[in-house]
């Protein structure tokens, strides 16, 4: 008989709290923030001006400051005099050696202002191309050196089969885009502008969206995206490229489509993930973007934690069934039954367990590790791997109910302690699929009932009707489990691995 390992993840799912300070107290040591191009104040120690307009009716100029942390509202609509106001610089609140991000060139230039009024986005001034097929602002950035690990952060709206941002050398040769079609592409191309490697996350059209992108000196590119409702990260392969110091933001010809523009943010190193995240969380909240719950998964090994199972029940029992539907017909003899449509009561999972303890200390710390796991909230996935079905466990999503008691057996300074773990799980009749690599897992599918669709990261689905598509864009193998009545669901295609359609 296979070995057979046991083990429970819990998955908690939580909005993060509001961030606290400045972004670079937020983010503390995990990156320096060496250029910031924006609407708002984020530096305190910056005493300069925001933006420089040019006023459409007589072509005069001025700079706007700040009124606290925010764009002085009051002087650019007393500037704008009714008329409207292009954006001709927005100066750089950390960097004393960087040029600001420019367009000096009329009919090329991000509108603020529009017959007086300013332009926002989630109650916030920011910059728009109005319709206009040639706009764009660009930046030098030589506080980094060439060839040095950097991130950039941008807040952007885009609707375009083009470009969001490009790092490039000021020549036309594209060194790194943040690309939006139906999906949002980051690619890496040599400066001959081959397409080294390319990846893509669902993005929504229509709305701001917070964007972090990472190099780092061994030349990989991380890709962080951000929109209130999807958290991604995309890595690329490890690349060689050369790179030159020039950004691009904005809509020309092949180069950046951005409809509305907020902020770029460029730091000093190739921040982590953690404080990517962060970045994009402050960031978000700073524009009033909204943001989903973000999902922590533990894991409990029982195995690595001193837990043998010595049997187990209700794993692959076939499930009570409920109440047949019955019409009683007074014409008729006996009853009508529907046996088409049965529906099944929940799973009942008991596994009997014992631990070999060293004593009342080793006793100790083992419950209470177990019980403080059993004890959070959230969901918990069972996860039974065999050895001869390497890859493929079975899953159950349950609850722990019922007490733990310790039915303990002493052997001099060892002792034995037997115990029984009880689960139920709420929705028992499941369809397993795996994508066994990185890229877009995909299910298309026509459902009669809703169906639930859900990852054990505790990301979850409703779907109902014809003509169904999951997808979810994935750096390694994952699982994906569809529950409810999948007899009435007829898979059109997938490239996932179909593992497991049983009651379990």
């Amino acid at each position: 008989m296979g070995k057979v390992r046991y083990k429970l993840l819990n998955t908690v799912a939580e909005i993060p709290p509001p961030p606290v300070g400045t972004l670079q107290e937020y983010i503390g040591s995990g990156g320096n923030i060496a250029m910031y191009f924006g609407l708002k104040k984020i530096n305190p120690a910056y005493t300069g001006n925001c933006i420089r307009v040019k006023r459409s009716t007589d072509g005069a100029t001025t700079n706007i400051g700040f009124v606290g942390e925010n764009l002085n509202e009051a002087a650019l609509v007393s500037f704008a005099q009714g008329a409207d106001l292009f954006v001709m610089n927005i100066y750089d609140q950390y960097s004393s050696t960087a040029d600001s991000l420019y367009q000096p060139y009329e009919g090329l230039q991000f509108k603020i202002v529009k017959n007086g009024i300013i332009i926002k986005k989630n109650g916030f001034p920011c910059l728009t191309a109005d319709g206009n097929g040639e706009c764009w602002m660009s930046s030098s950035f030589s506080p980094i050196i060439d060839n040095d690990a950097f991130s950039i952060s941008t807040i952007v709206q885009s609707s375009e089969n083009r470009d969001i941002i490009t790092a490039g050398d000021g020549s036309g040769q594209t060194i790194a885009n943040l690309k939006y079609t139906s999906t949002l592409d980051f690619q890496v191309k040599y400066k001959g502008g081959s397409v080294i490697n390319s990846v893509s996350s669902t993005e929504k059209s229509g709305a701001l969206s917070s964007i972090v992108a990472r190099r780092g000196t061994n030349n990989s590119l991380n890709v962080m995206l951000n929109e209130g409702a999807d958290y991604e990260q995309l890595d690329s392969a490890n690349t060689t490229i050369d790179l030159f110091p020039m950004f691009f933001i904005g809509k020309r010809s092949s180069l950046p489509a951005v409809e509305y523009f907020s902020e770029l943010i460029v730091f000093d190193t190739k921040v982590s993930d953690t404080t990517a995240y962060k970045v994009s969380i402050h960031r978000m909240n700073a524009y009033n973007i909204p943001y989903n719950a973000i999902s922590t998964v533990s894991e409990f090994n029982f195995f690595d934690n001193g837990i043998n199972v010595k049997q187990s029940s209700g794993l692959l029992d076939r499930l009570e069934t409920k109440e047949l539907l019955q019409f009683d017909y007074s014409d008729e003899n006996g009853i009508s039954v529907d046996y088409e449509n049965r529906r099944y009561k929940e799973r009942s999972i008991e596994l009997e367990c014992f631990s070999i303890c060293s004593g009342l200390t080793d006793y100790l710390v083992k419950f209470t590790e177990l019980n403080n796991f059993l004890s959070k909230k959230g969901k918990f996935w069972l996860v039974v791997e065999h050895e001869e079905i390497e890859g493929t466990p079975l899953l159950y999503n349950v609850i722990s109910i019922g007490a733990i008691e310790h039915d303990k057996k002493w052997r001099s300074e060892q002792f034995v302690c037997e115990y029984s773990l009880q689960f139920i799980e709420t929705r028992p009749v499941k369809w397993v699929f795996k994508k066994n690599s990185a890229g877009v897992a995909q299910i298309k599918f026509d459902t009669v009932d809703a169906i639930l669709i859900e990852d054990l990261f505790g990301n979850a689905t409703v779907f109902e009707g014809d003509d169904q598509t999951f997808e979810k864009t994935i750096t390694a193998s994952e699982f994906f489990v569809m529950s409810g009545n999948i007899d009435g669901v007829k898979l059109n295609s997938t490239n996932t691995s179909q593992l497991w359609k049983i009651l379990s």
